[in-house]
Order: C-alpha cells, then sequence, then structure tokens
C-alpha cells in the first residue's frame, strides 16, 4: 500500500462506478479527488431514477451467473446500511422475476436446482399477483433479497465523504506516469491532466463509462454504448403502486423518487444500440409501457394515448462477454513482449503471470447491471490497493480481467495491435 505521504488518488468518473470507487478509496484513508466532465455527476445511467436490485439466473448457474451472484451480495453488503439509516432512496422489498414466456419459465424453474438455496422461491400467477399487488397472467421467481434503488442517490451518498472532494467540468485529456523522485527506485505517481488543470495522486482509478471513446482505446476496452430509455409515470398512468420492484420484459418500480404526482413509478429500459441520440422518443415509451403492461395488464391506465415524453435517455458501457472490466490496468508493452512476441500455442504454465502498472486501475463496462457489479468492482480496487487478498476466485477474476479480450484474441492465433506505445 502506499505510503502516508502519497496516500492520494484521482478518481475520473462521476457514475456509480467512479463514486464507489472513490469511496471505498477514502474509506482507506486516501484523499480522492473525483473529476467529473459534466456540470453534475451521474449524467448517465447512473442518473435513473431507479434500478433494479437482482440476479442473473441462468439454467446451468454459469460463470456469468456466479460473478452476478457475488456482485449482489457485495451490493446488499453496501446498501443495506444505508437503506435503514435514510440515506439513500430505495427500498429493500424483494423482486419478482416473472417467466414470460414457455422457455423463460423452464429456465428459471431449472435454476431452482442450481442456485443457493432460499434464495428464490417459485410463485404460481396467483401468488405473483398477490406479490406484485396487481394481477399477472405469470408466474415466476421472487427474491427476498431484492428491491430497488436510486442510484444517484448512492453516487451522492458516496461522495460526501469527508476525504473526496468532486471537481465538475473537468474533461481528461490525459493520464501519464511520472517519477516522484528520481533517486527513489520505483517511486512513480500518476498525473492527470485536464485542459486547464492537473492533479497528481499515487492511485488513478478510470471510471468513465461508455462514451470516453479515447481512453476506453487507450486502455485496451472494448466498450459498446447503447442506448437506453427509461419511462417515468405519473400518478394518473398508474392504477395502484406495485407492491414490489417486478422484472418482466424489462422492468417496473414503484416508489418515492422525490418528485411527488410528477414520478410515481418507472418502467425501462430500452436497447437501442447502435442509435446515439440523446433524445427521447415516443416510440420508445410506448415500448416501455407495453412491455410493461403485458406484464400487468391492469397495472397502467390508457398507455397507448400518450403523447407526453417523460422519461430519461442514458448509454450503458457493454462488453462483447457482458461482463464488467475492472482490475488493475496491464503493462500494455510487457504484455507484448511476454505474450504477443510469443508463440500463442504453448500451455498457459509456460507463461509468465501479467504485471501491471502501479497505481493504474479501471472500473468500466457494467452495462445494464451496474448496480450488481459496480460495488463489486470498488470492494476489489480497494483491496488491491491495500495489498489485501483477492475477493473473488481466480476464475471469476479472470472473467473481468482488463487484459482478457486481448489475451482471447492472441490465443485464438488472431493478430492483434502492437501495444508498446499505449
Amino acid at each position: 500500500m502506499a505510503s502516508s505521504q502519497s496516500k492520494t488518488a484521482v478518481v475520473v468518473g462521476g457514475g456509480l462506478a467512479g463514486a464507489t470507487a472513490a469511496y471505498r478509496l477514502a474509506q482507506l484513508g486516501f484523499k480522492v479527488t473525483l473529476l467529473e466532465a459534466e456540470d453534475e455527476v451521474s449524467q448517465q445511467a447512473s442518473g435513473n431514477l431507479a434500478g433494479a436490485i437482482h440476479p442473473l439466473v441462468t439454467a446451468d448457474w454459469n460463470l456469468r451467473s456466479q460473478f452476478y451472484l457475488e456482485g449482489l451480495q457485495a451490493t446488499l453488503r453496501w446498501l443495506k446500511p444505508w437503506w435503514h439509516a435514510g440515506l439513500i432512496k430505495g427500498e429493500h422489498n424483494g423482486l419478482m422475476q416473472l417467466a414470460m414466456s414457455p422457455s423463460m419459465e423452464k429456465r428459471l424453474q431449472s435454476s431452482l436446482r442450481v442456485m443457493p438455496e432460499n434464495f428464490a422461491i417459485w410463485q404460481t400467477p396467483k401468488q405473483a399477483s398477490e406479490r406484485i399487488g396487481v394481477q399477472t397472467d405469470y408466474g415466476g421467481l421472487f427474491f427476498p433479497q431484492g428491491g430497488w434503488v436510486q442510484p444517484k442517490s448512492v453516487v451522492e451518498t458516496c461522495i460526501s465523504h469527508d476525504n473526496i472532494e468532486v471537481m465538475r467540468q473537468q474533461k481528461v485529456e490525459d493520464i501519464a506516469a511520472f517519477q516522484v523522485n528520481s533517486s527513489k527506485k520505483n517511486d512513480q505517481a500518476w498525473r492527470v491532466s485536464t485542459a486547464n488543470h492537473h492533479y497528481d495522486a499515487s492511485v488513478v482509478v478510470v471510471a468513465t463509462g461508455a462514451l470516453d471513446e479515447p481512453f476506453n482505446s487507450q486502455l485496451q476496452l472494448p466498450i459498446r454504448p447503447v442506448k437506453g430509455q427509461v419511462t417515468h409515470l405519473a400518478k394518473d398512468k398508474v392504477k395502484t403502486p406495485l407492491k414490489t420492484t417486478v422484472t418482466h420484459e424489462g422492468y417496473s418500480v414503484s416508489g418515492d423518487f422525490g418528485l411527488g404526482d410528477e414520478v410515481v413509478a418507472i418502467s425501462g429500459a430500452t436497447f437501442e444500440a447502435p442509435d446515439m441520440t440523446a433524445s427521447l422518443s415516443l416510440a420508445s415509451q410506448h415500448h416501455n409501457e407495453a412491455l410493461a403492461a403485458k406484464a400487468m395488464p391492469n397495472w397502467l391506465t390508457d398507455f397507448d394515448s400518450t403523447e407526453i415524453l417523460l422519461g430519461k435517455v442514458g448509454f450503458r458501457p457493454t462488453t462483447p462477454d457482458h461482463l464488467p472490466i475492472f482490475g488493475a490496468v496491464p503493462d500494455w508493452s510487457w504484455v507484448t513482449e511476454a505474450y504477443l512476441q510469443r508463440k500463442h500455442t504453448h500451455a498457459v504454465r509456460f507463461y509468465p503471470n501479467q504485471r501491471y502498472q502501479a497505481g493504474l486501475y479501471v472500473s468500466n463496462g457494467h452495462g445494464a447491471r451496474g448496480l450488481m457489479s459496480a460495488f463489486l468492482a470498488a470492494d476489489t480496487i480497494a483491496n488491491s490497493v491495500a495489498g489485501a487478498p483477492p475477493i473473488l476466485s481466480a476464475k471469476l477474476r479472470h472473467a473481468v480481467h482488463p487484459a482478457r479480450f486481448l489475451i482471447r484474441q492472441w490465443r485464438k492465433g488472431e493478430s492483434v495491435e502492437n501495444l508498446e506505445n499505449r
């Protein structure tokens, strides 16, 4: 761990990934500067009024399900005390996942045999209707540990830590290492530069999300931004509040979002790649309302007559394998020499372990499930900075490793760009 004289950190990005990383570093005693490019934090999907807290269910409980179970447990460790203390908006009111097709019903029922005991309860359509508080024709799984949270309220709670200073309108242009003291070996720090200032620190976490293509490219992150529109529902649009959070072919939440009768529920969210327009659309709003109406036909009033646009658009940072990217950033020059310039066909044991750029970390690619991964990413990064044992198993660490896509490409014998200048 860094010495007390050098316990400074810069976190780039004021969304959920950046704020949680900043909070964990602040708890370690670091003086943290969080740089946000926009006027305010939580400008993309982290600014949604609500997000659902739930696992990823697969019939065989595969690697992604195992990862998101670990992520869900980390999320609950963070959020439960804040929920109970009233520090964040949201409810720990369970989550009902409706099986919207015969194949999904089969998958959800099969998953009960492999998921942890008492983790979920199968519900018939009648039982599901009682759980939700409105009629549904679909059964599914009820997760007692599920619920919803407002991501922005989590961000605000994180950045209120006394050790965190937030600097807005600071778009980062460069991150470079430099030697603090030429007489001391390995005495390295980082300089984060914006248009009108620079910030020096021993630790840097890059959590810039979907839209910062230059940094995503520099860090070898194959991030694809995917537009999502969430629909806000006023009191006159909803016949009765939902008693629990619901996922169907989308998700729906009733709650107190701090906006009174103007917004009493939300439903979403669309996936609209490659559309990069930031504006709301009536077609997307009707799509969200139609999915909610299909799952719960008596919940909404006449949705197809809506002409007033109410909602939010954000861009999710997604990855090719639908898992996030977090941890220490590899030393790309060393990767080129140790791996890419050697034959790719040897057994793994013949290659040296990865080397990393000391003090440089990334947390990105959290996609639509950022509420089930960003907290775990922050815990993992903080543990690494502190020199503590890894939280995740080797299998799961490899699954989210920042170099995994590059290594997979090389191991397949595909050409890989020279990284020596990265």
